[in-house]
């Protein structure tokens, strides 16, 4: 049916999904190890 087609999203906006679930999950692991290291002496000043 016609219907049928408004259920699924554009590819482009599931890429779109995609590329940020991404984004956040690099930002999420960056963040860990970042926590994990002692931290800088920068911040000591």
């Amino acid at each position: 049916m016609g219907g049928d087609k408004l259920a699924e999203p554009p590819d482009n906006y599931q890429l779109l999904i995609n590329h940020w679930l991404g984004a956040g999950l690099l930002i999420l692991w960056w963040r860990d190890e970042k926590l994990a290291e002692p931290a800088p002496t920068i911040i000591n000043y």
